[in-house]
C-alpha cells in the first residue's frame, strides 16, 4: 500500500517574521486534497501532519508567494519533525520589490525516516529585510509520500 498526502497551503498573512514561527496554513479539507492515498490514516490540522506509518518519507513543499513594503526580502522555511528542527532550509525566494519583481517561490524535498505518529510542519523565518510576505493558498501545497 502507498501512502501518499499532498495538501494545499492556505493564506495565513505574513511569513516574514523575525524567529522561526509555524502557522496553521495547512488546509484540513478533504476538497483540498491534490492527492491522497488510504485518506483514513493521516491525520491533518491546519498546523501539522501525522503521519500513519513508520518508514521513509519524501517529505516537501512547494510555496509561491508575493511580497510588498520593502525591498530584498526573504522568508527562509525549515522542516520540523516532532516540534524539532531538521536544519534543512528553503530560502531559494529572493524578492527584490523593483521594476515589478514582487513573486518568488520556494520548493523543499527530501527523504526522512519517520515513526508512526510523528508529526511534520514547516516554519518561516525572515532572513532578508522586513516587508510582507504571504504564500498564495491553492498555488502552494505540503506533500508527503512513504517509499520504504
Amino acid at each position: 500500500m502507498s501512502y501518499t498526502l499532498k495538501r494545499r497551503f492556505i493564506n495565513v498573512g505574513d511569513i516574514n517574521n523575525s524567529g522561526w514561527t509555524q502557522y496553521s496554513n495547512i488546509s484540513t479539507s478533504s476538497t483540498d486534497d491534490i492527492t491522497e492515498t488510504d485518506g483514513s490514516a493521516w491525520s491533518v490540522t491546519t498546523s501539522q501532519i501525522t503521519v500513519p506509518f513508520g518508514g521513509y518519507y519524501i517529505v516537501g513543499f512547494t510555496a509561491y508567494m508575493i511580497g510588498s513594503g520593502n525591498l530584498r526580502m526573504n522568508p527562509n522555511a525549515d522542516l520540523y519533525i516532532n516540534g524539532s528542527s531538521q536544519s534543512v532550509y528553503s530560502a531559494s525566494n529572493y524578492i527584490r520589490l523593483a521594476g515589478g519583481h514582487d513573486e518568488a517561490s520556494t520548493q523543499y524535498s527530501g527523504i526522512h525516516e519517520l515513526s508512526q505518529n510523528d508529526t511534520v510542519h514547516f516554519r518561516w523565518a525572515q532572513i532578508g529585510y522586513t516587508g510582507t510576505v504571504q504564500i498564495q493558498a491553492g498555488e502552494s501545497s505540503i506533500f508527503l509520500h512513504r517509499i520504504g
